[in-house]
């Protein structure tokens, strides 16, 4: 049964696709990492706290040493702007209202104290100044407004649970201003806690910890007190705080979150770092001290401004788990988080795809919280725009030869996965040139960097990471040389039998004669794109450049030509059919660039349990599975642009043969 493919089908599954991904996406996001809510679970004992000066030297000697991401400026995106508290910071400010949920959110006072907050539910929130979804530099230049003369303080209190009796456990929370990750909102409460299998301080002071547990969004991490990850200076736990999330963690690395409890999304804790040594503040108890101004503990409402789902401001500590029930919390902690290996550059790769494109998801669902209307407009654009696209070309099914023939954008399209399907085996073993060419391109730059005086001009940073200039020369070089191989194999496999070189070892051979023109005619041109394509005033050539030199792979290895006479001839096949060639090429781009990003997220998120390189090579297999795939493109395209300069007719609107 020939495969029947229409304009409205293509864009019907575009529209499945988006919806699919979407709602995964949005669902992830607002049950994932800031949800306002309160964790429940607290039924049972109230826990018991100890304000006893004996408690506060056990809660002093192992208060924590906390290191976050170095900041070149305060408004610098790329480090933490924000130091840990003390909740007095944003008590008895007079910028501050306390709110009341109801017509209008009307302000119940200005400057809220201790006094004001105590007693109050769920029905109030702190409103800040600045808008929460759009916090440009205002919460970072408040924080330190509000902080200004008051250092780094942590929160502690050693409590224990009743009906779990021989422990004690030392908590300390950490309040910090503003949470500016992939969910945003004002006030943001996080913090760790230290394990004493003990009856008593005395015994606690004589025994030291048994364990830890660090908060990490809606869940977190455990450790024994003797484990290789926890860093300690002396008896005081290090704690390594995630860049704007403020996620807790055991060492300096990037950290992968695929759920909720995780946090859904990346964090990173990663080097250069600032030591902080947060000065100790006992937390009052609820129970016992009745002083006004400490009211805020038995505060329940909200710590800043009210949102939507993720980017509701959180609730204080008393509404958690692990006010009352530590040791309950204690054991739904996961034994270690997933840390991308610095040494696995196709997993880092991922990851850091995953990390974008949930980044991109996060700011998209803020922008539509913040002005829906303006998002709307924009999908309904690229909805006309796609349906105006897909419904200006013809996907009937035609023949692949002769190749020289006139086909429609649709026609090359379809006919390229036709013919693929037709022939599986022997297509998608041409894809394996993109092993040889991608390792010689990796080698190659490994020589380069490491040359003196060259290497210094290809690198940057005091860590050596390559340049991101010099790294897209060597991606696209690798890219366009694989196509342009698997170009020359895949159509000499498609020519007449009279034409074509005998066996795969002839066509083999064939197209290995043409690998040094094929060099020596791409590497000037994706230099000269390159270049053009770092300066804002060169983009637009470097555009133009790309799609008129976009048959110069079939050129050199079809027609025998090289150098200017294959640019030449790449331009005058080109002429007059430069938005056809453009929107062929752009669609070849996206399936060879994305697909197996999309599908290696895809099971990032599934496959939880597989290490990061399995599914880095589950990718890569991938990858060269669609390099075949944009050589039939780009050779169906280089047919149709010949068969037009030749005046070949257009091709007859049937079906391919079952046998091709």
């Amino acid at each position: 049964m020939p495969l029947r493919l229409s304009g409205n089908a293509v864009l019907r599954a575009v529209v499945r696709v988006l919806v699919v991904v979407l709602v995964g996406l949005l669902t992830a996001l607002v049950g994932g990492p800031g949800a306002a809510a309160a964790d429940d679970g607290r039924a049972g004992p109230a826990a018991v706290a100890d304000t006893s000066d004996a408690a506060r030297a056990l809660l002093d000697r192992h208060r924590p040493v906390v290191m976050v991401k170095a900041q070149d400026a305060l408004c610098d995106d790329e480090g933490e702007p924000f130091v840990p508290l003390s909740p007095s910071a944003v008590l008895d400010n007079p910028q501050i209202a306390l709110r009341q949920v109801g017509a209008g959110n009307p302000v119940v006072t200005w400057g809220p104290g201790g006094a004001d907050l105590a007693e109050r539910g769920a029905g109030f929130y702190l409103d800040f100044p600045g808008e929460a979804l759009r916090p440009d530099c205002v919460y970072a230049r408040d924080s330190e407004r509000f902080g200004a003369g008051r250092p780094p303080v942590v929160l502690g209190r050693l409590l224990s649970q009743p009906d779990r009796p021989g422990f004690l456990v030392a908590q300390y929370w950490l309040y910090w201003y503003y949470n500016d990750w992939n969910n945003k909102h004002e006030s943001d409460w996080e913090g760790i806690q230290v394990v004493f299998e003990a009856s008593s301080v005395e015994e606690a002071l004589a025994e030291g910890p048994v364990a830890t547990g660090f908060a990490q969004h809606e869940g977190g991490e455990r450790s024994d007190w003797d484990d290789d990850k926890l860093g300690k200076e002396g008896a005081r736990p290090v704690v390594y705080v995630s860049r704007r999330s403020h996620a807790s963690y055991y060492g300096s690395s990037l950290f992968l979150g695929r759920a909720a409890a995780e946090g859904f999304g990346c964090d990173t804790t990663d080097d250069p770092s600032n030591r902080l040594d947060p000065v100790l503040e006992v937390m009052p108890d609820p129970a016992a001290d009745r002083d006004p101004s400490t009211g805020w503990v038995t505060y329940e409402g909200l710590w800043g401004e009210r949102g939507q789902g993720p980017n509701n401001g959180p609730q204080g500590p008393i509404t958690k788990l692990r006010w009352d029930r530590p040791l309950d919390w204690q054991d739904t902690l996961r034994d270690e988080s997933f840390i991308v290996p610095a040494g696995d550059s196709g997993g880092a790769s991922l990851a850091t795809s995953f990390c974008r494109l949930v980044g991109f998801g996060s700011n998209q669902l803020n922008s539509f919280q913040e002005s829906p209307l303006r998002l709307l407009a924009v999908l309904a654009v690229v909805v006309v725009v796609v349906r105006f696209l897909v419904g200006r070309t013809t996907w009937a099914a035609t023949e692949p030869l002769p190749l020289a023939r006139r086909r429609s954008v649709g026609q090359i399209l379809r006919g390229a996965v036709a013919v693929y399907r037709r022939r599986p085996l022997r297509i998608a073993a041409t894809g394996l040139i993109a092993i040889p060419v991608g390792t010689a391109a990796a080698i190659a730059g490994a020589v380069l960097t490491n040359v003196p005086l060259l290497g210094a001009l290809v690198l940057r940073g005091e860590e050596g990471s390559s340049d991101l200039f010099f790294a897209t020369v060597l991606a696209a070089l690798s890219a366009l040389v694989s196509t342009g191989l698997a170009t020359g194999l895949v159509l000499r496999s498609l020519q007449e039998p009279g034409e074509a070189t005998s066996g795969p070892a002839g066509r083999g051979r064939a197209a290995a004669g043409r690998v040094g023109p094929l060099l020596a005619t791409t590497l000037p041109a994706v230099a000269l794109v390159s270049l053009l394509g770092v300066t804002v005033i060169g983009l637009p050539v470097a555009v133009w450049l790309t799609v008129r030199l976009a048959h110069v792979g079939p050129v050199v290895m079809l027609e025998g030509r090289s150098g200017w006479d294959a640019y030449r001839r790449s331009g005058q096949l080109n002429r007059h059919r430069w938005f056809r060639t453009a929107t062929t090429v752009l669609v070849v781009t996206v399936v060879l660039n994305t697909t197996g990003a999309v599908v290696g997220l895809l099971a990032l998120v599934a496959f939880q349990g597989l290490p990061l390189w399995v599914l880095s090579v589950s990718q890569s297999a991938l990858q060269l599975l669609l390099v075949p795939l944009a050589a039939l493109t780009m050779g169906l395209l280089y047919g149709d642009a010949v068969a037009v300069e030749d005046a070949v007719p257009a091709a007859p609107r049937r079906p391919v043969p079952a046998g091709v």
